[in-house]
Parts: C-alpha cells; sequence; structure tokens
C-alpha cells in the first residue's frame, strides 16, 4: 500500500498520505453514449458530490471518452468511460455500490457497468 501511495505522490507531485482508516479507491463508469455532454456532466457532479459527502478526499476523474464496447449492454455497443481515483472510508464502497447500481430517471440508467477497486 505504501509503494502505492509513494507511486501516486511521485506522478501527482503531491503528498497523498490519507488518514487512518482511510483507502485508496478507483471506480471506473461506463455511461450511455447518447446522454448530451450536459446530462454527462450532471450524472458525473452527482457523483463527485456524493463522494465529497462520504468525506472522500484526492478526489480525481479522468474522462476517456466514448469508446467500443467488447458486447452489448443494454442495446448500446459504445459507452463513455470515466475513470475517478479517490481516498475514503471503507464503508464507502458499499454506498458507491448502491448509489451507481440505481437508475436515476425512471428506468434508464446513465451508468451502464461500474466496478469499484481498492488500490
Amino acid at each position: 500500500m505504501q509503494r502505492r501511495a509513494a507511486a501516486m505522490a511521485q506522478s501527482t507531485g503531491q503528498d497523498v498520505a490519507l488518514p487512518e482508516g482511510y483507502v485508496w479507491y478507483e471506480t471506473m463508469l461506463v455511461l450511455r453514449p447518447d446522454l448530451s455532454e450536459e446530462e454527462r456532466d450532471m450524472e458525473l457532479a452527482k457523483f463527485e458530490a456524493f463522494l465529497k459527502k462520504e468525506e472522500s478526499l484526492e478526489i480525481s476523474a479522468l474522462v476517456r471518452g466514448t469508446q467500443h464496447l467488447a458486447y452489448p449492454i443494454e442495446g448500446y455497443w459504445d459507452g463513455v468511460y470515466v475513470l475517478y481515483t479517490f481516498g475514503a472510508q471503507r464503508r464507502v464502497s458499499q454506498a458507491v455500490q448502491k448509489l451507481l447500481s440505481t437508475p436515476v430517471v425512471g428506468d434508464k440508467k446513465n451508468v451502464l457497468r461500474h466496478m469499484t477497486f481498492i488500490i
């Protein structure tokens, strides 16, 4: 763990030591490709607000853009990939799972897939 934190500190140029009880997470989101830029930004802002409410630290997002999927997900062959890296307490991973698994508007989900890992 300390090697990962040191490598991240080197790559960002920041001191990234986390408080006791916090761990590093990565969450990969695959969003619907037909979302407008405004809808995408609203979805990402909602997720970032949730992370801040959960007292997450060092939140960083990388929008990787639209990429072709290996198989269709809910009829889509493309998805918008977004990678989040953040430090949070261990309990936050379950809350992230619950949030991202819940449809946003009716039965149409904006998030096609998501995965969260401890790094």
